[in-house]
């Protein structure tokens, strides 16, 4: 670790640390296992920094967290940050990876979206979030030591789309990367290959899909049927807590959103492959909390473009400034990624039209 970033951490814990990179740290951001001279434990997060990245992670995180903490939710708590250099200072949680999460699981992810719903009919649509806990000690002109009184813009959720013109728009921009993309590797020219496909299959659910989405193709879903969320949900973000229960981590995506994308995101995500008999569960229970009447037809007409978009999402290390952002996180060896990547999206491709299927058969 550099000299500047032990004394980042030094300045925003108010003394001395220990500062350790985190060996299952995520693949945007930064995470620091920080050891204080005592035998207390912080963590460290650090957000990238880009100009051609406009969202602002900090404050979707801190915004996140404190909503969550508010509502009685079990997430980690804000300590101290700089805005001016990207970086949160939070408690340290003590936990083990989910693993099978089982039924309990499930309800409790549940249970922790619901609350989120619940929360978000309580705010107006364009709010500002009071800071509860946190100090920002950034440097020079942006300090201050602000705490309660320090506000945060609640956004909408990374890449929220409130219609179904708008999220076909995403996915067409991800694909236009892709078929872009250029390099020297010999798996380019099976990302050709498997574009194309994409395209094919983009082309089938534009023919498809609208009818199912009703108004909402064209016209944005209302405020009030919007709900806040993490956005990068599941267990592959949560630990299980020795005393029970669980803690969901890693917010900086955090903001409204429409719940069809966190019900398709869920059972798509690869970091969770949970068994149909939990993801009907999941389904179940999320869908009851969080769907308006109305709702499940928009979340199976939506499917599709979600799951494309996932295929686009893990094709990312082909293009350079999402490469970019991941080496700031770490990274393996180039071609060994190159290639589980197109292996993965490929798989997601080819189970895409009996997991849509599967996916109505438990909103019906």
């Amino acid at each position: 670790m550099s000299s500047d970033a032990e004394a980042l951490w030094e300045r925003l814990a108010g003394g001395p640390v220990l500062a350790r990179r985190l060996s299952s740290n995520g693949r945007n951001s930064r995470v620091y296992r920080l050891e204080l001279p005592g035998g207390g434990l912080l963590a460290g997060k650090r957000y990238p920094q880009n100009p051609a990245d406009p969202r602002d992670r900090l404050g979707a995180e801190l915004a996140g967290l404190t909503l969550c903490r508010r509502a009685g939710l079990r997430v980690p708590e804000p300590v101290a940050f700089s805005r001016e250099e990207g970086a949160l200072l939070m408690e340290f949680v003590r936990g083990e990876p989910v693993g099978d999460p089982g039924e309990s699981g499930v309800d409790e992810a549940v249970a922790f979206l619901a609350a989120l719903r619940a929360l978000s009919a309580q705010l107006p649509g364009q709010a500002e979030v009071a800071l509860e806990c946190g100090r920002d000690l950034s440097p020079g002109p942006l300090s201050g030591g602000q705490s309660p009184g320090h506000r945060v813009f609640l956004a909408p959720a990374s890449e929220a789309c409130f219609t179904g013109q708008a999220l076909a728009a995403n996915l067409e921009v991800r694909l236009q990367r892709l078929e872009a993309a250029r390099g020297e590797e010999p798996e380019y020219a099976a990302l050709t290959e498997l574009v194309s496909a994409l395209r094919a299959r983009f082309a089938r659910a534009l023919r498809e899909s609208p009818a199912g989405f009703g108004p909402t193709w064209e016209t944005p879903l209302p405020e009030a049927q919007r709900t806040l969320s993490p956005s990068d949900f599941g267990f592959h973000n949560a630990l299980r807590l020795s005393g029970g229960g669980l803690c969901f981590l890693d917010l900086e995506y955090f903001g409204r959103d429409d719940p069809a994308k966190t019900l398709c995101d869920f059972v798509l995500h690869p970091g969770m492959a949970l068994p149909d008999h939990l993801a009907g569960r999941f389904l179940a229970g999320a869908g009851r909390a969080l769907l308006e009447a109305g709702g499940a037809g928009r979340s199976v007409a939506a499917f599709p473009f979600y799951a494309l978009k996932w295929c686009a999402i893990v094709l990312n290390e082909f293009v350079a400034a999402d490469r970019a952002r991941r080496d700031f996180a770490g990274r393996d060896t180039r071609r060994e990624t190159l290639r589980r990547q197109l292996a993965l999206a490929t798989r997601i491709l080819e189970d895409l039209d009996e997991r849509h299927a599967w996916f109505g058969s438990r909103l019906a």
